[in-house]
């Protein structure tokens, strides 16, 4: 999510303004928080929980995780209560994945969880994602931003449930025993300037 829908602009401005090189690895929050502790990566912006007292971090934004459907779905425009969502397909991000993982949190704290859903769904693009809820009466969580695109082109909807309201921050981190962590703290300040 953070990578396709809100580091590119920052990345654009980064790369125009600094002769640094940097390569970019795409991939779920388990993955990386591996790869991190694997010294694999020197940093990393997750969306994900992960054990805060492992890392240096530093919230990067925040944003709204909300329900999405089809524009014109039966729960378009109603204040639906979650157990009417269980009725329709349910499309998940794969296992390790941060939104999958908020998204769980959420059906434990609420006394629920995704065996409760008619059908469930697994897919690691949010791009096939957004184009299976656009043509189905599936549902799926995700960050505002995501959908920002296809809502404002009359593609999705965001769907509205009692009682929810889901912010999440977004992260930059890297490991506490990193030797990196001058260099870690400049790029993102740079980062942050650029924008």
């Amino acid at each position: 999510s953070i990578a396709d829908y809100y580091l590119p602009s920052y990345l654009n401005s980064y790369i125009s303004n600094y002769n640094e090189l940097f390569s970019l690895t795409v991939k779920n929050t388990k993955s990386i928080i591996e790869m991190l502790l694997n010294n694999e990566l020197y940093c990393a912006f997750i969306e994900g929980i992960f054990d805060k007292s492992l890392f240096n971090f530093q919230e990067f934004c925040t944003t709204k995780f909300v329900p999405v459907a089809r524009k014109g779905h039966p729960l378009d425009g109603k204040n639906a209560k979650l157990s009417e969502l269980h009725n329709y397909p349910l499309i998940l991000r794969e296992e390790g994945s941060g939104t999958r993982e908020i998204f769980q949190n959420y059906l434990y704290q609420n006394n629920d969880s995704i065996i409760s859903f008619n059908k469930i769904f697994e897919i690691s693009s949010f791009g096939i994602i957004k184009k299976v809820l656009m043509n189905s009466d599936a549902i799926s969580f995700m960050y505002e931003d995501v959908a920002k695109q296809e809502v404002e082109h009359g593609e999705l909807s965001y769907l509205s449930l009692e009682g929810y309201s889901i912010e999440r921050p977004l992260y930059f981190i890297y490991p506490c025993n990193s030797l990196m962590k001058e260099r870690n703290e400049t790029f993102y300040q740079k980062l942050l300037l650029c924008f």
